[in-house]
């Protein structure tokens, strides 16, 4: 399996949701684009998983092996909040130095290091 982790620094941040509408529907879900017409058991599980997804933006800072500089982005996951560990794909974070930034739900930025790549 060809993944990477990724650790942050601080510690990941705390749950955060928004006020409630009249509807029924958050203005975080609006934000996200959830539907209150969608079945209530999906409602929770994307409620329930969205904090730990992450958006990654990565940038290689010079070429290394066949990897060209540039920008690009990619998607993890959380594994370990209190190790504040991320697993993504290894063609995320390349095999070479990098700079990357994770984006969380409520749209929070916090630096990235890769931790372990699998060859």
């Amino acid at each position: 399996m060809n993944d990477g982790a990724c650790s942050k620094r601080p510690c990941l941040r705390k749950t955060r949701s928004g006020g409630d509408d009249v509807d029924g529907e958050s203005e975080t879900d609006r934000d996200v684009g959830l539907d209150v017409s969608d079945s209530p058991e999906w409602l929770q599980t994307i409620r329930r998983v969205r904090p730990g997804i992450v958006a990654l933006r990565v940038t290689a800072m010079r070429a290394f092996e066949d990897i060209n500089p540039g920008t690009w982005y990619g998607t993890g996951f959380v594994v370990d909040a209190a190790a504040g560990l991320v697993l993504t794909n290894r063609h995320v974070v390349t095999v070479g130095p990098i700079r990357a930034v994770a984006y969380f739900d409520q749209n929070e930025e916090l630096p990235c290091e890769a931790l372990y790549r699998d060859p």
